[in-house]
Parts: structure tokens; C-alpha cells; sequence
């Protein structure tokens, strides 16, 4: 049990690490011109916080992280703020957790996806940098996945061109 939690830890920081790589790398200052815009897809995995990043960008998006927005490394990114009236905010899911809804219902005729598509596309069309987005339930991938993850990140990827 103790190897587990160290070893979940461990991932823990290692994804932490990456994420905050690729952030600082793909920042306007840090490549030539801004060149390209980056799509950056958080998978998960559950039992690990993946929840509290979910939810700190969405935050972040609504303005409830304080910070100063001229020094605070994210300023040109974008988690997509999505507006809709199909989906209802309640501590069971969160607003922070609409994204699954992409791998949980994949029809792209949904009306809450079809929502959830165009914030994605309007985000992406107006960062700097690009746009992070994610859920745990991208981590549904394999033979022994109840929900096809990889797919849902297909059609994300295809949204933004």
C-alpha cells in the first residue's frame, strides 16, 4: 500500500513537471513568434487530483484565482469556457467536469457537445498560446475501458483543426 501512494506521488509530480514544461516552453517569450498554438489534452488518470486541476483552470478561466495577470504564466493560455443550458452545475458534476461529457456521450450531435465544441473552437481561436482542456474520463483507453477516451480527443483535436 505504502509503495502504491509513493508510487502515485511520484506520477503525481512527474505529470506536474511535464505540465508546467510544456506551459513554460510554448510560452510567447520562451518560442519565436508564437509560431504555433498548442493543444494540450489532460487525461486523468483517476485517484491522483486530477479533479483539482480541473477545476483550478476552470477557476482560472472565470477569474476566481487571484493573480497578477501580467506575470502569471498562463496568461496565454485558455481552458474554454463553455456557455450552455444544457447542462446543470450540482456537487455530484461540477461545471469544472463538463469535458467528460465529450467521452461518457460521444454522439457530436449532442446538444450539450455541440456547446461544448464551440467553446473549445472559440478558445482556440483566440489564445495566444493555446488551450489546455481535459478530464479524467480522457483516460479511458483500451480493450478493458468502459468509455472510449480517445476517441472524445479525436473530436477535440479535429475541433480546433
Amino acid at each position: 500500500h505504502k509503495r502504491l501512494k509513493r508510487s502515485i506521488m511520484t506520477f503525481q509530480k512527474l505529470f506536474t513537471a511535464l505540465l508546467v514544461a510544456a506551459l513554460w516552453s510554448s510560452h510567447p517569450e520562451n518560442c519565436m513568434a508564437n509560431a504555433m498554438k498548442r493543444l494540450v489534452l489532460f487525461a486523468g488518470p483517476h485517484r491522483t487530483g486530477s479533479a483539482s486541476v480541473e477545476e483550478f483552470f476552470h477557476k482560472y478561466c472565470h477569474g476566481s484565482v487571484r493573480h497578477d495577470k501580467q506575470g502569471f504564466p498562463l496568461r496565454a493560455w485558455k481552458w474554454p469556457q463553455v456557455e450552455t443550458t444544457h447542462f446543470k452545475d450540482s456537487d455530484l458534476v461540477p461545471m469544472y467536469k463538463i469535458f467528460q461529457n465529450l467521452v461518457v456521450e460521444p454522439r457530436m450531435d449532442d446538444p450539450l457537445n455541440q456547446d461544448i465544441m464551440a467553446a473549445i473552437k472559440d478558445a482556440w481561436d483566440t489564445a495566444d498560446s493555446g488551450i489546455i482542456l481535459g478530464t479524467e474520463l480522457f483516460d479511458q483507453i483500451g480493450a478493458y475501458a468502459q468509455h472510449d477516451g480517445m476517441e472524445a480527443m479525436r473530436q477535440v483535436v479535429k475541433a480546433v483543426g
